[in-house]
């Protein structure tokens, strides 16, 4: 029960912090997103690579 109050008062305290600084929130965003873009691009192509390399032998 405590881990349940504690976890709503962090929400709270969460969006709370968010509403203040949405301009915070919206530039993290701007940053994270192509980032996390280019990495999924390079698994991918490493994903793609390994395929093809076990259907070679």
């Amino acid at each position: 029960m405590l881990n349940i109050i504690f976890g709503l008062c962090l929400l709270c305290a969460g969006i709370f912090g968010i509403m203040r600084n949405w301009w915070a929130v919206v530039d993290f965003v701007r940053v994270v997103i192509p980032v996390a873009v280019v990495i999924f691009g390079v698994l991918s192509i490493l994903a793609g690579l390994s395929g093809r390399r076990e259907r070679s032998k």
